[in-house]
């Protein structure tokens, strides 16, 4: 993170220190390399744990280390052991739904986001990276931002200091998920704000 100050057109909040909120549902989507004790940590406050490999029914779910999607099913415990760890270091980020979406469709939602779309095939897209949501949902409408994650309310991350943006999912699911990609305009704009930020 640099001294840039976020700017009101990319509609991004700067925020203190995140906690639960009534309605909500919150979940933590982590690297493992990033966070190595991410399961002894969390088994403390979460029993059981409900882990969900993000990778999970995708071409890469051989990968044994990729990102876990994590419900923290409400707890403080839970969700202040998240903070601290994303604090300290780029090893996630905390992603909010209404509490009456399903936890499997928002897992769901989020692996059908994992790939995007090139001109010769596809590519990751690890929109989970808390150094690259700033550019992101930076360059993305309001629209762009719902079509991206239709089934969350929130997303929030730390990149030197805590920020979110809302997305005011609908209170349960009301379409099928479509294909998304980031046009050329939009991959500009993420770069021009990366070398910014």
């Amino acid at each position: 993170m640099s001294n840039t100050q976020l700017t009101t057109q990319w509609r991004i909040q700067s925020d203190s220190v995140p906690h639960l909120v009534e309605g909500q549902s919150v979940y933590a989507i982590i690297e493992p390399q990033l966070w190595p004790d991410w399961r002894a940590t969390l088994s403390a406050y979460i029993e059981p744990l409900d882990v969900q490999p993000l990778m999970a029914g995708t071409r890469l779910s051989h990968l044994p280390n990729g990102p876990m999607f994590i419900p923290l099913n409400n707890l403080q415990e839970a969700l202040q052991a998240c903070v601290e760890e994303m604090s300290a270091s780029p090893c996630g980020c905390l992603v909010w739904s209404p509490n009456t979406i399903a936890t499997e469709a928002v897992a769901t939602s989020l692996r059908q986001r994992l790939f995007m779309p090139t001109g010769s095939g596809e590519t990751l897209f690890r929109y989970y990276e808390p150094r690259a949501l700033l550019p992101l949902m930076a360059s993305l409408s309001d629209d762009a931002r719902k079509a991206l994650f239709p089934l969350l309310s929130r997303l929030q991350w730390h990149d030197g200091t805590w920020m979110s943006v809302s997305l005011n999912a609908p209170v349960t699911p009301t379409q099928p998920i479509e294909p998304w990609t980031l046009s050329q305009e939009q991959l500009s704009t993420m770069q021009r704000i990366a070398q910014q930020w």
